[in-house]
C-alpha cells in the first residue's frame, strides 16, 4: 500500500468514525426534540438530532467513497506522457487533500450546529392542555402541521391564553413524543399519531 492509499485509508474512516461517535453522544445526551440545523437546498433546515446525525454520517460516507476512488482509481488512470505511472502526481494529492478537507469541514459543521442546537421548548401547561382537550392520540392518525397549528391558535383564542410561536409550538409537540414529517426546506408538513377531536366530542 502506497503512502497515497494509506492516507486515504486512515483519514477518511477516522473522520467518518468521529462523525458517528459524535452523533451517538449527541443522541444520548441532548434532550428529545432538540432540533439541529443542517444545510440543504441553499437554506438551513432543522432536523431532530437523530435524523441530523444520520444526515451528517451519510455525507461523510460519501466523502470517504470519494477518497477511496481518488486513492485507488485515480493514480492508475493513464496519462499522456506518463504511461504506467506508479507515483501519484501533485494533482492527485491535491484532490485527496481537498476531499479530506471537505470531510473535516462537514465534521466541524456537525459539531457546531449540534453544540448550538435549539433545545426543545418546555411543554407549557397551555400546550399540554390543548393536546389533552382538543386532540386525540391515534396510532394511524396523520394531520397537517398547518391545520394543527391553526386549531391550536383557535383554541388559545377561545380560552384567552397566550399562544406559542410556530417554532415553539412544533418543538413542544415534538417534546411530547409525536413524530413529524419534514419537508425538503426544513418545515414540518405533518404530525403522526395525532388528530383533532370532532366538534361533538370537544363539546361533550
Amino acid at each position: 500500500m502506497t503512502s497515497f492509499e494509506r492516507f486515504a485509508a486512515i483519514a477518511g474512516p477516522l473522520t467518518l468514525g468521529a462523525s458517528l461517535a459524535f452523533g451517538y453522544v449527541a443522541r444520548r445526551w441532548l434532550p428529545a426534540g432538540t432540533l439541529v440545523a443542517t444545510p440543504g437546498g441553499g437554506h438551513a433546515q432543522r432536523m431532530p438530532v437523530r435524523r441530523a446525525s444520520v444526515f451528517y454520517a451519510a455525507v461523510e460516507l460519501f466523502l470517504v467513497i470519494v477518497l477511496g476512488f481518488l486513492a485507488v482509481v485515480s493514480p492508475r488512470l493513464p496519462m499522456s506522457g506518463s504511461p504506467g505511472r506508479h507515483a501519484p502526481p501533485a494533482a492527485d494529492w491535491a484532490g485527496l487533500f481537498v476531499a479530506e478537507g471537505c470531510a473535516l469541514l462537514v465534521l466541524a459543521i456537525q459539531v457546531m450546529t449540534t453544540v448550538f442546537s435549539r433545545p426543545p421548548a418546555k411543554a407549557r401547561t397551555e400546550l399540554t392542555a390543548f393536546v389533552d382537550e382538543a386532540c386525540e392520540a391515534w396510532p394511524m392518525a396523520r394531520i397537517g402541521a398547518e391545520s394543527l397549528f391553526e386549531s391550536y391558535l383557535d383554541w388559545c383564542h377561545r380560552r384567552g391564553v397566550p399562544a406559542e410561536s410556530r417554532d415553539d409550538f412544533e418543538q413542544g409537540i415534538s417534546a411530547l413524543g409525536y413524530q413529524s414529517d419534514i419537508q425538503q426546506h426544513g418545515s414540518v408538513s405533518h404530525w403522526m399519531g395525532l388528530k383533532i377531536r370532532s366538534t361533538a366530542e370537544d363539546t361533550s
